[in-house]
Formats: structure tokens, C-alpha cells, sequence
């Protein structure tokens, strides 16, 4: 399964909210076998999440009810037959992909 999607934090977002979620999410997902990405623009996050379909259930649960999102557009929920990621990485957005470009 493939989950992605844009969001934007409710509240004011610092470098240390974004290095706890970054531990956090990067524990989770490596118990879970979710692979993918996550990145933080300064005003948007960009994640895309895969992996099989209970987890990903799970996790696309978890953040649509997550108070701290707010404007989420999902950009992707589907199945899919090889995932794109080898790990799950973090990080800040490159000049090439900008949250909510698909290509």
C-alpha cells in the first residue's frame, strides 16, 4: 500500500518539533516495515508512507485524526506492486519536489 499526502501544522513548528517527529516516526515505521519519506518545508510536510496493508491502515488512521494537521490533501491511497523507498528517511524539501508534486 501507498500512502501520500500534504498537511500543514495547526500551530507555530520549530527544528526541535520536527527532530521528535522525525525519531518518533523513524522508530515507528522501522517496527512497523514502513518504508518512505517525510519532509518539512517549514510550512508544509510532504510524507509518502509504504507498506503492507495493516500498517498502513494504521498509520493513515493516526494522522488523519492527528490534531496537529491541519489542511491535509491526500495526493495518493492506494495499492501498489514494488514500493519506491529502501528505508524510511526524514529530511527538509530539495528545489526539484515541493509538497504536492507527484512526479
Amino acid at each position: 500500500m501507498l500512502f501520500r499526502y500534504t498537511s500543514s501544522p495547526v500551530a507555530e513548528f520549530t527544528a526541535s518539533d520536527f527532530s521528535l517527529i522525525q525519531k518518533i516516526s523513524t522508530k515507528r515505521n522501522a517496527e512497523f516495515g514502513v518504508t518512505g519519506q517525510l519532509e518539512f518545508d517549514g510550512t508544509r510536510f510532504f510524507q509518502e508512507i509504504e507498506g503492507g496493508v495493516a500498517p498502513i491502515a494504521l498509520l493513515v488512521g493516526v494522522i488523519l485524526s492527528d490534531p496537529r494537521h491541519r489542511d491535509i490533501s491526500v495526493e495518493a491511497f492506494q495499492r501498489i506492486e514494488m514500493r519506491s523507498h529502501a528505508a524510511f528517511v526524514t529530511g527538509g524539501l530539495s528545489e526539484q519536489r515541493k509538497p504536492g508534486d507527484t512526479g
